[in-house]
Formats: C-alpha cells, sequence, structure tokens
C-alpha cells in the first residue's frame, strides 16, 4: 500500500530533469506530426496522378477519378442508365467544349474515350465512330472542331445523319475539373440523360485543357486595300486586301479592320475550323475639301467636273472619296495648274496661280497686299458701292470713310485686269483724307458721272491708306481725269517700277469691294 500510493501520486514520482525533458520533446514532435498528417487528409479532395494509367478502380462518389477510361465509364453508365429502355438510335459523340472557350485537347481526348466506354455498355449499338464523325464534319463544312451545344444539335444533326448526339462542358474548378455530359434528341432537342464527374486536375489532364485547337484565320476585303485588322487584341497588316492570322484558338472574336479611305468595319466570327476565311466588303469614306483658289475667275476642274468658284474663289466639294484625284486650274494671264491630291489626306487647299506677266504678277501683289492689310488693321478704313451688281450704262459711285486722317489711294480693277486709279484724280490730286469724312467718286463738283461700260464680269475695287504720302503709280492728271494702267499698254519696265513703289508703301489700312457688272 506505501508503494502504490507513491506511484499513484505524479506529483511524488520522482524522475531525473533530463529524461523529463526529452520526454516532454518527444510528445510534441508526436504532437506537431499529427497535426500535419490531419491537415493534409483535410485539405486533399483528391489523390493527384501524373499518368493514365488503365485500370478498374475508382473512387466514391463525389470524389475525383484519376484515370481517363474511369471517368469514362462512369459516365456512360450514367448515360445507359438514364435513358433506361427509351432508344437513342444512331449516336454520335461530340468532342466536350472547354475549360474555357472552344475545344481542348482535354475534350477532345474525354470525346474519345467515352465514345469507346459507351460502345461497351451495349446500350449504344449504332454508335457513329468518332473518325467517321469527323470525315463528316469536314464533309459538310461544319462545327469541324466537333463541339456542339443543344442549339447546334438541332441544326445540323440531320445533316449529320445522326437521330442522337453527346454533347458536354469541362469546368475548371481548380484541383479538379467537373465533366458534364448528356444526350440530346436531334428533332426535339429534348435531353434523354445527364451524367456528371469529376477528374483530378494531375499533369497530364491540365497539360491537355491547355493545349487548344488552333485555325488560320485568312480576312480578305472587297475592295482589295491597305489598312490594319485587328483580331483577340493583336494587330496585323492588311496587304492589298489580304491579312493572315496564325495559331488563333478556336472561339468567337471580334474583327476591327482600318482602311484609309474607308469606313471602320466591325465584324465578328466564331472560328471553329482548322482554315476559316472572313471576307469584308468596305463602305467607301467621303470626304469633303475646300478650294480658295487666286484669281477667283479661274475655271477648275476635279476629275473632269466643272467646279463653280463663288465671287471670291472659294468652292466647297463634297462627296469625294479617298484615293487620287485630279484638279485643273486655268486662268487667262496664268499658268495652267493640274496636280494630283487625295481629300483623305487634305481638306483645304489654298490655290494660287503663277501669273505669266509682270502685269497680273503687280493687280495679284495688289489683292494680296490688301488682304493682309485688312487683317492686320481692321475698321481702318471702309470702301462700298450702292449695290452689289450692275446692268451696262447704269451709273455707279464709289464709297470710302476712314478712321483717322490718312493718305489714300482708291484703285479699280476691271474683269480684264485693266487698272484705274479713282483716287486722287485730276478733280482732286491732292490724296489726303480727314478722318471721319466721306470720300464719293465721283463728287457732284466733278460735272460727270462714272457708267458701267464692257466688259462684263466681276471688279475688284481696293481702298489703301498710309500715314504718309502715297505715290505709287506717279500720274499725271494734266492729260487725263484717271490715271489708268493696261495689260497691252503697259511696258514691263514700267510695271516694275509701279511695283518697287508698291512695295515700299508703308500700309496702315487696306479695305475692297467687288461687284458684279452684266
Amino acid at each position: 500500500m506505501i508503494y502504490y500510493s507513491k506511484f499513484s501520486n505524479f506529483r511524488n514520482l520522482r524522475v531525473p530533469g533530463q529524461i523529463r525533458k526529452k520526454g516532454r520533446e518527444y510528445v510534441k514532435k508526436i504532437f506537431l506530426l499529427w497535426v500535419i498528417v490531419s491537415t493534409l487528409l483535410i485539405f486533399s479532395g483528391c489523390t493527384q496522378t501524373t499518368g493514365m494509367v488503365e485500370n478498374n478502380q475508382s473512387l466514391n462518389s463525389g470524389l475525383c477519378h484519376h484515370d481517363f477510361s474511369v471517368l469514362a465509364q462512369k459516365l456512360a453508365d450514367k448515360l445507359a442508365a438514364g435513358i433506361g429502355v427509351e432508344k437513342v438510335g444512331r449516336i454520335a459523340v461530340a468532342s466536350l467544349g472547354g475549360p474555357g472557350v472552344g475545344v481542348t485537347g482535354l475534350g477532345e481526348h474525354l470525346g474519345d474515350k467515352l465514345g469507346v466506354a459507351m460502345f461497351e455498355t451495349g446500350k449504344f449499338p449504332d454508335l457513329m465512330e468518332r473518325r467517321q464523325l469527323k470525315k463528316v464534319l469536314e464533309a459538310q463544312s461544319i462545327e469541324q472542331s466537333g463541339y456542339f451545344d443543344q442549339q447546334t444539335v438541332a441544326r445540323y444533326g440531320g445533316l449529320i445523319g445522326v437521330e442522337s448526339m453527346v454533347i458536354g462542358t469541362i469546368k475548371d474548378l481548380g484541383s479538379y475539373f467537373d465533366v458534364t455530359v448528356r444526350i440530346v434528341d436531334v428533332k426535339s432537342g429534348h435531353i434523354a440523360a445527364v451524367g456528371e464527374e469529376r477528374l483530378a486536375a494531375g499533369k497530364i489532364s491540365r497539360e491537355l485543357a491547355e493545349k487548344r485547337q488552333q485555325a488560320t484565320l485568312t480576312i480578305k476585303t472587297a475592295p482589295a486595300v491597305q489598312g490594319k485588322i485587328i483580331v483577340a487584341g493583336r494587330s496585323y497588316d492588311l496587304a492589298d486586301g489580304l491579312a493572315v492570322v496564325n495559331s488563333l484558338p478556336f472561339g468567337s472574336y471580334p474583327v476591327l479592320i482600318n482602311a484609309r479611305g474607308f469606313k471602320e468595319a466591325r465584324q465578328s466570327i466564331n472560328v471553329k475550323n482548322s482554315c476559316e476565311t472572313l471576307t469584308v466588303n468596305l463602305e467607301s469614306e467621303l470626304y469633303s475639301i475646300s478650294l480658295q483658289i487666286s484669281p477667283p475667275s479661274a475655271d477648275c476642274t476635279i476629275d473632269g467636273d466643272k467646279i463653280k468658284l463663288n465671287n471670291s474663289g472659294f468652292a466647297r466639294v463634297e462627296k469625294l472619296e479617298a484615293g487620287t484625284h485630279i484638279f485643273r486650274i486655268a486662268a487667262k494671264d496664268y499658268k495652267c495648274l493640274t496636280e494630283k491630291f487625295d481629300p483623305s489626306r487634305e481638306s483645304d487647299m489654298i490655290i494660287e496661280l503663277e501669273a505669266n506677266n509682270s502685269y497680273t504678277a503687280f493687280t495679284d501683289s495688289i489683292a494680296k497686299k490688301v488682304k493682309k492689310i485688312e487683317s492686320s488693321f481692321p475698321a481702318k478704313v471702309r470702301v462700298w458701292t450702292d449695290k452689289p451688281n450692275y446692268r451696262l450704262g447704269e451709273e455707279i459711285t464709289f464709297h470710302v470713310q476712314v478712321v483717322r486722317d490718312c493718305y489714300l489711294n482708291l484703285i479699280n480693277i476691271n474683269p480684264n485686269g485693266d487698272l484705274t486709279l479713282l483716287f486722287p484724280n485730276q478733280h482732286h490730286p491732292d490724296n489726303f483724307v480727314h478722318a471721319g469724312q466721306t470720300l464719293n467718286i465721283p463728287e457732284n463738283y466733278y460735272g460727270f458721272r462714272l457708267k458701267i461700260q464692257p466688259p462684263c464680269g466681276f471688279e475688284n475695287v481696293y481702298a489703301l491708306a498710309s500715314d504718309r504720302p502715297i505715290n505709287i503709280f506717279d500720274p499725271d492728271f494734266k492729260n487725263e481725269t484717271f490715271h489708268a494702267m493696261t495689260r497691252s499698254g503697259t511696258r514691263g519696265v514700267g510695271v516694275e517700277a509701279v511695283q518697287n513703289r508698291l512695295d515700299k508703301t508703308l500700309l496702315k489700312g487696306a479695305a475692297a469691294v467687288k461687284f458684279e457688272t452684266w
């Protein structure tokens, strides 16, 4: 009783300190090992495998299969049990879709295995061989990928020559693949049987799942143009209306086509065959251009069609297709200009014909100088006529007003290009004008009126103002009322002298008015 009492009391048991320490460490190691093993058992839903070993083992219901043949046999048994005594007639097994878009190597392999397993059940005696199915698909040019859904079964089943089809999908759920198959009646679309199993995500199954069926996509455009296409987020060159996209996984893709001169084209294509072709009809982009031509009296044609210019030489041309067009501009006393242009690249064109004589160059320089001064010193000078157009024989009066004291020249150029200095003149040789004063040409005290004379057409009147005395033309009013210059009566040397004086004149204001005579 004494010994028993001593050993039953753990506190009274005397054990050397070193032995007690080792014992505690040993217990800790045992406990840690137990935790690790338990954790692995809890979180491991499937035992991984790296090979396709033919065996007859299968895991319990709800667990993963790690053998393709076992999985196919389980699915075949479920389909056979599902149809019962119902007859499915001639039946074909399509490649399973997924994981993801289209068919992968895994879906094709499982389709092959499932066909064999279904035949072995004895419930599907009239089963179309998979190789025969692929030949039929190729001959019919439909769904060569072998993947079908309920809609395509109803659409193409009759063409294939079967009464039922087995279709299915594969979903990647991380540690395993969820495989679902069903038998679909071709005529009614009715589902006759369903089977579902799990496949362990091993090395080989992963490799097959990542092996997607690929195609070569050829894109053609009409007309054959240059540009860019975008498929699956990647850009490809479009050369002479042709682009080829290689190694494109099966699936649906948007196609974007950009070609200069044509509207952006957007289409989609379902890539389901090893070789696909997409033909796109491009719609021309129509362009508008603005023309500003000097002289405004010029004749302008584009591709042989006459273009009407307004009084300022401006025209707006609509609905031109991209590509090469030809304009031709011609005017009397100017060099003819013929050039090519592309409205998709040029929307505004300012064209100034080159004068073929010094006199025309001089009258052009007056118009250019007035235009430049008008933009630099707006509202300094104002010039106008009583109305915009006149008939032959009608009287006309020119009016000029300045905002400050200045020296003034008033010049008229008729449709032939002949120049008349209206102010100063024989009746008013001093060209100084007071601010706010309205100058009329002719004034009542001139003793005569101005009447419209031929030639008819557009006439331009230019007012030039300066802070300093102006002597551009060096007129002699003893023998003439108005100083005049004509194309035929003006020598080149004289024109050059006038041009030099115009270039040296510092203008502080300018204005122009145009009117038409007939």
